[in-house]
């Protein structure tokens, strides 16, 4: 058995405060699942008007996001809007609604 990785609770750059999630974003797209709506210079996350946002191609996998990474309390899966979100942080990462 493999352990989980931990996704800290707060970000390492307070001016990119979706840093901490980061890894998670990028594992998702390296299981296959690709940013849909990149950020200005490519990056995971884009910015709107309720923070900042990683918009995923395809559904998140929740049951692998799950056995594969330890996650801090305030965050949450919403299955129905497909949305990983972040309630200290307001980040969200978005599958697709397909």
């Amino acid at each position: 058995m493999t352990e989980r990785r931990r996704i800290e609770a707060d970000p390492a750059d307070p001016h990119r405060p979706y840093t901490h999630l980061i890894p998670l974003v990028q594992a998702l797209v390296d299981h296959g699942n690709p940013i849909a709506h990149p950020g200005p210079k490519g990056e995971l996350f884009a910015p709107s008007q309720g923070g900042w946002v990683a918009y995923l191609s395809k559904r998140i996998d929740w049951r692998w996001v799950q056995e594969t990474f330890e996650l801090p309390d305030l965050l949450r899966y919403d299955r129905g809007d497909d949305e990983i979100f972040d309630h200290k942080n307001w980040i969200s990462i978005v599958g697709s609604q397909k």
